[in-house]
């Protein structure tokens, strides 16, 4: 059993064999840079429904954070 306490670690640990994984284009573009991983099926993807909730409290900042997020998921979502 290996822990691996974030996702860029896991990237790492695919990158040296430790295994394999589904990841987002976005995560493993440094790796795919140098080479460091490929792409099995380059022609095949897996859409994935994202949400986004937070809890109605009074205060601007969840509808700020909200705005941030859909405009940049905008730019760099498929």
């Amino acid at each position: 059993m290996h822990y691996l306490p974030s996702s860029i670690g896991s990237v790492d640990a695919a990158a040296r064999g430790l295994g394999w994984r589904l990841t987002p284009e976005s995560l493993i573009a440094p790796a795919l840079a140098t080479d460091q991983v490929v792409i099995l099926e380059p022609r095949r993807w897996l859409d994935v429904p994202l949400s986004w909730q937070h809890a109605a409290v009074p205060s601007s900042t969840p509808q700020h954070l909200t705005q941030a997020l859909r405009s940049t998921t905008a730019d760099t979502l498929r």
